[in-house]
């Protein structure tokens, strides 16, 4: 019958028959349909032996990557254990030189007094250093939390030009902000949008020549806000503009003026702008000056 047919069709699947063959047959009926089970089995073979060969693959690429990731945590510890270890002694170092200039042990000679304000200068410089190593240790290890709210980026630009305002005028700069009219708010950790704002107009600071020119302001889109840190300085080379938000990336140190650093900080910036949601980047001409823009999405 034909239930008994399909039943019996069925079992010979289950026992790996692929092929049958009708009655009455010729042999080259019997001869086309053995190549054929032979060329199957072959292709069967292969696949198995391309299937383990790919099982084998993927756990030895699992295994290197759960090494490298162990690597990568090794030494997000090393550099936050060095950090902080080097921070108590420095703190030790910079209150020393604060008493002594401020002449705890007598009257300092105007040679004695120079040498201490560089011994504080580089104190400075290296705690400076110490921090960034850890804020971006932090972030790179994911253990940065952001405390978002609706707030206004005009207000917080202002505020970051202002602060850095004598820093730019000492070195002959002139700074504007064009961030004091009202805007709709971002969803935002306020503290961390002031240290990516803080950064790139030090940036563009460091890397401007004196009579130069920032401009900082914010422009609406539909989704989200976006604010411009433009400078007239130096620019950067065609070369490096894909790889500047690489952590340890760093150019022009030996022309640029007060160019000191160990490449971090855009690092961290694009980081904390990606923790956010939002997006940053560069446009840049070697010699006529450099801008970066990065997105912030609004509240709503």
């Amino acid at each position: 019958s034909a239930d008994a047919d399909f039943a019996l069709a069925q079992e010979a699947v289950h026992y790996g028959i692929y092929d049958l063959i009708t009655i009455p047959f010729e042999m080259d009926d019997v001869m086309d349909a053995v190549t054929k089970a032979l060329e199957k089995k072959w292709l069967l073979d292969r696949n198995r032996l391309l299937i383990e060969k790919q099982a084998s693959l993927i756990e030895k690429i699992h295994a290197a990557y759960q090494r490298l990731k162990s690597l990568d945590k090794l030494k997000t510890d090393f550099l936050v254990t060095v950090s902080h270890e080097l921070l108590t002694p420095l703190t030790s170092v910079k209150a020393l030189a604060h008493n002594l200039l401020k002449g705890v042990l007598g009257a300092l000679a105007a040679n004695q007094k120079q040498y201490i304000e560089l011994i504080r200068e580089n104190a400075d410089r290296l705690e400076e250093l110490l921090h960034d190593i850890l804020n971006f240790s932090k972030l790179d290890a994911g253990h940065v939390r952001l405390k978002r709210e609706p707030i206004e980026l005009g207000p917080l630009i202002d505020k970051v030009v202002r602060s850095m305002e004598p820093v730019a005028n000492e070195k002959g700069l002139s700074i504007q902000a064009n961030g004091a009219r009202p805007g709709t708010p971002v969803l935002a950790d306020r503290s961390r949008i002031e240290e990516i704002l803080a950064n790139l107009v030090e940036n563009a600071i460091k890397y401007s020549r004196k009579g130069g020119k920032i401009s900082v302001w914010q422009e609406e889109n539909p989704n989200d806000v976006m604010v411009h840190v433009r400078d007239n300085g130096i620019g950067i080379p065609e070369g490096y503009q894909a790889i500047i938000f690489a952590q340890f990336t760093q150019f022009h140190r030996e022309e640029g003026p007060g160019t000191h650093g160990v490449g971090l900080g855009l690092a961290i910036v694009k980081k904390l702008v990606e923790l956010h949601h939002g997006k940053i980047a560069v446009k840049s001409k070697l010699g006529k000056g450099t801008t970066f823009t990065f997105s912030v999405p609004k509240a709503s």
